[in-house]
């Protein structure tokens, strides 16, 4: 099964990268694998650098279905999604529509 993740919160680590937290819906996800960062028009490819069990804090290599996690990627330009998200009067960044799934594999890969 394929992975989905509806986003409930996103920010930036000044110089770590981009964290979208949420409850994996279907499939799972590696440390090192490409994903997109998806809203209504538009997506995002970032590559997983760490995740974060979020009930307990443990740094895992893998998470699945019906864990909530923090994902870790690379910087995503929040303009990129700004048909997903809103910010509210003290300028947090709250998800409205934002979405994590797999990336389609390269061409290549599929010899």
């Amino acid at each position: 099964m394929t992975l989905e993740m509806r986003v409930t919160s996103v920010f930036h680590i000044q110089g770590r990268g981009t964290v979208l937290a949420g409850e994996i819906a279907h499939g799972s996800v590696d440390t090192g694998q490409w994903i997109l960062v998806a809203t209504p028009a538009h997506a995002s490819r970032a590559r997983i650098l760490g995740i974060e069990r979020t009930d307990n804090g443990e740094l895992v290599a893998r998470a699945g279905a019906g864990d909530a996690v923090a994902l870790q990627t690379g910087p995503i330009g929040f303009d990129e999604l700004a048909d997903g998200i809103t910010r509210d009067a003290d300028g947090v960044i709250m998800p409205l529509d934002l979405y994590v799934r797999a990336a389609p594999r390269p061409w290549w890969q599929f010899w």
